[in-house]
């Protein structure tokens, strides 16, 4: 699920994600955010995460959240528009 969002700007995406691993990957800059969805689910509000795109390479970030409904703050705090994308990586993604 690509969300292109222009030079300082921000995207907010609500999403409801299952109980897999999931990627938050930047084609551009190559900035990645691994996140494992695990436990029980969290029917509640649900969580934000915050993810800032810049023009220096940051290492790659692990977080762990329980599965469930997921609000993402994507800002992009470079001078070219960025191309995040929510990936999930399941067991079943490979399957047909």
């Amino acid at each position: 699920m690509p969300s292109s969002c222009r030079p300082a700007r921000r995207r907010i995406l609500s999403l409801q994600l299952p109980a897999e691993f999931v990627i938050v990957f930047e084609p551009v800059t190559h900035a990645a955010q691994f996140i494992e969805r695990q436990g029980r689910a969290d029917r509640a509000s649900g969580r934000t995460w915050r993810s800032s795109t810049h023009n220096v390479r940051a290492p790659d970030r692990h977080h762990g959240a329980a599965p469930g409904p997921l609000r993402l703050s994507l800002e992009n705090r470079t001078g070219a528009r960025v191309l995040p994308a929510v990936w999930i990586a399941g067991d079943d993604a490979c399957t047909s």
